[in-house]
């Protein structure tokens, strides 16, 4: 993938990486690799949990499906190319920025743009709601900065989002860690996608969480 990762772009330009990353799991032992990533085999489909839902894997018809519905063809990628990647890594504990990755400096000012910035916003827009919506994505609380949170985009691929909260002097800022096991998984230009996912997720789980509460009032 290349600067295309960017939100807007057209799916059909994934294509034939598409096609490729079914090749590259295909000729690979699916049930080996559901079980390092894991996943689990159900009905002949690899399911796996991400971002708080369920995604079937089906090789035989090559489809990615979450609710029986196809996914957008770069998240489909990255989940296929999070699966042909997987082995015997687990996640290490230790935090680093998309910029520490390998080849991080390149896109990171794309990253903080359409990742990092989005979610300071969220956070001036409606403080708390980044927590929640990150709770329902299957996150936990943790004790960085102001508020964080880490968040299983696969199950063994952590982010964290780190917020410190502003004053009348200082503004408000945010950062977006991966464990550094991060590159095992996937490349970093994948992991720049991991991000929009992310964002994307925490925007419709927020929508969610504010009508549930609004209709309790």
């Amino acid at each position: 993938m290349s600067e295309a990762w960017c939100p807007g772009s057209d799916s059909s330009a994934y294509a034939a990486t598409l096609n490729d990353a079914w090749d590259a799991l295909e000729a690979m032992d699916v049930v080996v690799q559901a079980r390092k990533a894991g996943a689990v085999i159900e009905d002949g489909r690899i399911v796996l949990d991400t971002l708080g839902r369920r995604c079937a894997i089906d090789p035989w018809t090559r489809s990615v499906t979450v609710d029986d519905r196809e996914i957008e063809v770069l998240e489909a990628v990255v989940v296929l190319h999070y699966l042909a990647r997987a082995g015997d890594v687990r996640p290490r504990g230790h935090l680093i920025s998309y910029r520490q990755l390998p080849g991080g400096g390149l896109y990171y000012p794309t990253f903080r743009s359409r990742v990092i910035s989005v979610i300071e916003e969220m956070d001036r827009n409606d403080p708390g709601m980044l927590l929640r919506a990150g709770q329902c994505l299957g996150g936990e609380n943790r004790e960085f900065g102001s508020a964080s949170i880490t968040i299983p985009i696969f199950p063994l691929l952590p982010v964290t989002i780190i917020l410190w909260r502003g004053d009348d002097e200082i503004p408000g800022s945010a950062n977006v860690l991966f464990d550094e096991s991060a590159s095992c998984f996937l490349p970093t230009e994948d992991l720049a996608a991991v991000g929009t996912m992310l964002v994307t997720r925490l925007m419709e789980a927020g929508r969610t969480s504010m009508e549930m509460r609004m209709n309790a009032l």
